[in-house]
C-alpha cells in the first residue's frame, strides 16, 4: 500500500518538524550538555575509584550489573549523541513490559538522576556566587534564537547584513568587529550549523571574566542588528500593506520574496476569509479593476506551456487553526513543499522539492488533476497514481512506486457531484489567483497560500 506509506510519511515529518522546535531550544540544549558534563564526572570519579580499590569496588552491589549497564549506554549513546538525555524517556516507554524495562540495565549510575542532582546540590553555591560566568550587564545586549524558526532568521538576516558590509567595504568598520572573531565565528558556524545559534547561550554561560559574545560573534549576527532588521521589515510590510490597500493587495504580498515584507499572519488570515466571501470576485463584480476573474484561475495555475506552473506553499491555517485564528507562515528555507499544476496534460504533482534550499532529496506524487466547468466553478480535484523519490538531484537516482486509487469511480469518469467521489478524492476550492499568488480550501476546510 504505497499511498497508506507515502501518507504516513508525510505524518511522520510532520510530527518530526514539530519535535525539533520542541527540541532544538537552548535551554533543552542546555539541559543535555550538562546531562554529559555532570555524568562525565560522576564516571570519571567512579573509574579512578575503581582503579585505587578495585577489589572494594566489585563487591559492591549491583558492582557487575553496573559495568554491564555501561556497554549498553555506550552503544545507545553511540548514535544519539548528543541528544541521548531526550531520547531517554522514549526508551523507557518503547522497553516497557519488556526485560529491560528498569532504567538501571541500561542506564549507568553516573548518568543517573539521583547522582547528577547530588553533584548540582554540591556545585549550588558556586554556581549562585559566579552567575554560571553570565555577563549580566550586557545578557540582554546578547539576546540569542530560541528556535529553530529564528535560527533560520539569524542565518539570513545575519548573511544579508554581511554581504551588505562586503559591499560597502565596511567589515572591520564597527571597533569589535575584528578578523578574529570573523574567523573564529567561520569555524563554529562551519561545524555546527544550523544549530550554531542555539549554541551561543551555552558557550557564552561557560566563558568567564570580561569576556563577550563580540569576540566571537560579529556584528552582522548579533542581536541589536537582527532587531533593527526585523522592525525595518515590519515597517516596510505596513507601508507595502497600506500602499497597496485592499484584500488583493493583501493576498499578493504574502507571496513575497522577502519574509519582512509580507502581511502578519493574522492580516492575510482575513484577507482570505474576506475573499472567500466575495465569493473569488472583485467588489464591483467584474473582477475588481486588476484582479483575475474566477474563469482565468485555471489558465493563470496551471498556465504556460509544458512543464505547466510551480507553486510553493508559503502558509496554512487548518480548519480548527482557522477557527482558533492559529495560523503561520512555512519557511521555504527549511523545506520547499510545491505544487506544480501543467495544463497541457492536465498532471499535478505535489511533494517536497528543496531541504534547506537544496535539491538533493526529492518526494512527490504525481497524478491527473480535473477542473470541471472553469468559467463557472473554481474546484480543482486530482488523483496521484504514483509515488516519485529522487535522490541526488536531476541527475541522480529516481523510484516511482505506483498507487492504487482510493476513488471506487475511475478518475477520468467521475464527476464533482458524485457524494461519494468527492468524499474520496483531495480537491481545493481556489479563492484566488493570478500570475503571483494562489489561494485555496481543501476538503478538511484549512487554507493555504502558494
Amino acid at each position: 500500500r504505497p499511498k497508506r506509506a507515502a501518507s504516513a510519511l508525510g505524518a511522520f515529518g510532520s510530527a518530526s518538524g514539530e519535535l525539533v522546535q520542541t527540541w532544538l531550544t537552548p535551554s533543552r540544549l542546555e539541559d543535555c550538555a550538562q546531562f554529559w558534563a555532570d555524568g562525565t564526572t560522576i564516571l570519571l570519579h567512579d573509574a579512578r575509584r575503581g582503579v585505587t580499590r578495585p577489589w572494594a569496588t566489585l563487591q559492591r552491589p549491583h558492582a557487575w550489573r553496573n559495568l554491564v549497564a555501561v556497554g549498553w549506554f555506550a552503544g545507545a549513546s553511540s548514535f544519539t549523541f548528543p541528544w541521548t538525555p531526550l531520547f531517554l524517556p522514549l526508551l523507557e516507554s518503547a522497553l516497557d513490559g519488556t526485560a529491560f524495562e528498569e532504567p538501571s540495565i541500561y542506564v549507568p549510575p553516573a548518568f543517573r538522576d539521583t547522582r547528577r542532582a547530588a553533584l548540582r546540590r554540591l556545585r549550588r553555591s558556586d554556581v549562585d556566587e559566579t552567575a554560571d560566568g553570565v555577563n549580566l550587564e550586557t545578557a540582554s545586549d546578547d539576546t540569542t534564537p530560541q528556535n529553530i524558526d529564528e535560527g533560520v532568521a539569524f542565518f539570513r538576516d545575519g548573511t544579508r547584513l554581511l554581504l551588505r558590509d562586503l559591499r560597502r567595504n565596511r567589515l572591520l568598520a564597527e571597533e569589535e568587529d575584528t578578523a578574529t572573531a570573523y574567523a573564529l565565528f567561520g569555524a563554529l558556524a562551519f561545524s555546527t550549523f544550523p544549530i550554531t545559534p542555539l549554541l551561543l547561550p551555552l558557550i557564552d554561560t561557560r566563558r568567564t571574566g570580561d569576556a563577550r559574545q563580540s569576540d566571537y560573534v560579529p556584528s552582522a549576527f548579533r542581536s541589536r542588528r537582527l532587531a533593527a532588521v526585523k522592525r525595518l521589515g515590519v515597517v516596510r510590510a505596513a507601508v507595502s500593506t497600506a500602499a497597496g490597500g485592499g484584500t488583493v493587495a493583501t493576498l499578493r504580498g504574502a507571496a513575497a520574496a522577502e519574509s519582512e515584507l509580507r502581511p502578519s499572519a493574522a492580516a492575510l488570515l482575513a484577507a482570505i476569509v474576506e475573499q472567500q466571501r466575495k465569493g473569488g470576485r472583485g467588489g464591483n463584480g467584474e473582477g475588481g479593476g486588476d484582479e483575475p476573474l474566477p474563469s482565468e484561475y485555471l489558465e493563470n495555475l496551471a498556465g504556460g506551456g509544458e512543464g505547466g506552473r510551480r507553486w510553493q506553499l508559503v502558509y496554512t491555517a487548518g480548519k480548527d487553526a482557522v477557527v482558533a485564528t492559529r495560523n503561520k507562515y512555512i519557511d521555504p528555507g527549511l523545506v520547499s513543499a510545491i505544487q506544480r499544476f501543467d495544463l497541457t496534460c492536465w498532471e499535478n504533482e505535489n511533494g517536497i522539492f528543496t531541504i534547506f534550499g537544496l535539491d538533493w532529496l526529492k518526494f512527490t506524487v504525481v497524478g491527473p488533476f480535473m477542473w470541471p466547468n472553469p468559467s463557472k466553478r473554481t474546484i480543482c480535484a486530482f488523483q496521484p497514481t504514483r509515488s516519485v523519490i529522487e535522490l541526488g538531484g536531476a541527475s541522480g537516482l529516481k523510484w516511482e512506486v505506483p498507487m492504487e486509487p482510493e476513488a471506487s469511480v475511475p478518475f477520468e469518469e467521475a464527476s464533482m457531484k458524485l457524494k461519494s467521489f468527492r468524499r474520496d478524492v483531495p480537491f481545493f476550492k481556489f479563492i484566488f489567483v493570478d500570475q503571483e499568488v494562489a489561494v485555496a480550501q481543501g476538503r478538511s476546510g484549512g487554507v493555504a497560500v502558494w
